[in-house]
């Protein structure tokens, strides 16, 4: 479960980065089990649900971006500077940053700057201005992870494929780390009559599959859901996406990276992406939400 959400190891993740609660938990009452059963006493109310949007999650971020009125596209930034200013108000000294956007010095500087980018990126950004933040940055690992979409006619699936998917055990031997059922989630993936499966393949623990050739990925993917789910059918449509670098790992090296960022606060430099915040997009959300008012508040 954990080596299938992080594409990771689970000997390498820590839990207090990849579940902080359960960590938290432990700390309070001394055990996981311990601490839950105390946190649901007295609890009522309905459970939460798992929600998605007509036309997927990207309609979210589509209504976000009609609702802002300054903002600038299509601008490459590939290097912060610090200018120092005589502020208006007599704080000799205080700091301002330059961006240099598409190879040329912006001519607007800026009191805070929130990195929504990934680890590696930052790094390249910050190296002239804070190259040890910019060092522990560059060593948080991404794992290489191939997403394999393979499509079938319903009637040659004898599974039921009631949930959410699910994920393969290391030690069984597999060729991926899992599949979602992404038809049963998403009705409107693929058309009426057939289903969806998007297979996992890399991570930190299967690093050589996510990189083989896309004809050998799509026959071992294909091979092995006939396999678990009793297809007797070839797919309708098969497709990939590599992703060089997929997902950030909560390890050692991740837990040194927030360290080195942490102090850059206050100097009005944050980060808003998912290696600061959590992987999932709850979590992405919830931590711009509160780090978006937090720099509304030192902005006045």
């Amino acid at each position: 479960f954990v080596a299938g959400i992080y594409a990771g190891d689970p000997r390498e993740l820590l839990l207090a980065l990849t579940f902080p609660q359960l960590a938290a938990l432990e700390t309070q009452y001394g055990s996981v089990l311990r601490g839950f059963a105390a946190s649901q006493k007295g609890k009522t109310g309905t459970r939460r649900r798992t929600i998605t949007l007509r036309g997927g999650v990207q309609t979210l971020t589509d209504a976000l971006a009609a609702r802002l009125t300054h903002y600038h596209l299509g601008q490459a930034v590939s290097a912060i500077g610090k200018e120092q200013l005589a502020m208006r108000n007599a704080q000799l000294g205080a700091s301002a940053y330059q961006l240099t956007i598409n190879n040329q010095l912006a001519p607007l500087t800026y009191s805070h700057l929130a990195l929504a980018v990934p680890a590696y990126a930052a790094a390249e950004l910050l190296r002239p201005l804070h190259p040890a933040a910019a060092a522990a940055l560059a060593a948080v690992r991404y794992p290489p992870m191939t997403l394999v979409y393979s499509a079938y006619d319903r009637p040659a699936v004898t599974h039921p494929l009631l949930g959410f998917g699910a994920l393969n055990p290391r030690v069984e031997g597999t060729y991926s780390a899992g599949s979602i059922w992404t038809s049963s989630l998403f009705p409107d993936r693929v058309p009426a009559g057939q289903v969806l499966f998007t297979s996992f393949v890399g991570g930190a623990q299967f690093a050589r599959q996510a990189q083989e050739p896309e004809a050998m990925q799509l026959a071992a993917v294909h091979q092995e859901l006939s396999r678990l789910y009793g297809i007797t059918g070839a797919p309708r449509w098969q497709g990939r996406y590599y992703w060089p670098r997929s997902i950030p790992q909560f390890d050692q090296h991740l837990a040194a990276a927030r360290a080195a960022v942490a102090p850059l606060a206050a100097a009005g430099i944050v980060a808003v992406a998912n290696w600061q915040a959590g992987v999932s997009v709850p979590d992405c959300v919830k931590h711009a939400q509160r780090t978006s008012r937090e720099l509304a508040g030192q902005a006045g």
